[in-house]
């Protein structure tokens, strides 16, 4: 009648089971295949063709706000949702870590719409030029071709599309603060 197919409690239990040692190495990688799925897509969303059809949607905010991290064509919303599910079809993950995952999905979308920065001043050389931060990401809403990834920045250096004024844009936020 109404039973769970053996495969899918397999599954459940040896997630359920795995210490947390395995935990970290699989959020990690989660964090790897998403943000690479998500460049690509989002690079998808950036030729003429879909850009004007959906993602065109998201660029109506041309300054960011946390509104705009919400704000996309139901169709690119169902193509970027749709990764998560198969990511955890593949790749073990606890059920706490899955929630650990969707808040730092949030709370990163959010800071990278806030419109300004939240890491420190000289991060563009440190922690900066790892991970997508508010100027990294406001570049992309300006510039259009540039700044791609979801969480990493390392996706836009390998395939050269990373906006080439990134550090310089990133210290010009310290200096007007400073004045």
């Amino acid at each position: 009648g109404n039973q769970i197919p053996k495969t899918i409690l397999i599954k459940f239990k040896i997630i359920c089971v795995q210490p947390f040692c395995h935990m970290t190495p699989s959020l990690l990688i989660l964090s790897l295949a998403h943000d690479f799925y998500f460049y690509v897509t989002h690079r998808f969303f950036h030729s003429d063709w879909a850009y004007r059809k959906f993602h065109s949607v998201h660029h109506n905010s041309l300054t960011p706000s946390p509104w705009a991290s919400f704000s996309f064509h139901p169709v690119e919303g169902l193509i970027q949702a749709a990764a998560l599910p198969i990511f955890i079809l593949l790749i073990p993950l606890h059920p706490v870590m899955i929630l650990i995952y969707l808040t730092f999905m949030t709370l990163s979308g959010i800071t990278n719409h806030l419109g300004f920065e939240i890491l420190p001043e000289g991060s563009e050389k440190g922690i900066g030029q790892w991970l997508v931060s508010g100027v990294h990401h406001t570049q992309h809403h300006r510039y259009y071709r540039y700044n791609y990834g979801l969480f990493y920045t390392f996706w836009d250096r390998i395939f050269k599309t990373e906006h080439p004024k990134f550090p310089e844009e990133f210290r010009q936020v310290f200096e007007k603060k400073a004045l």
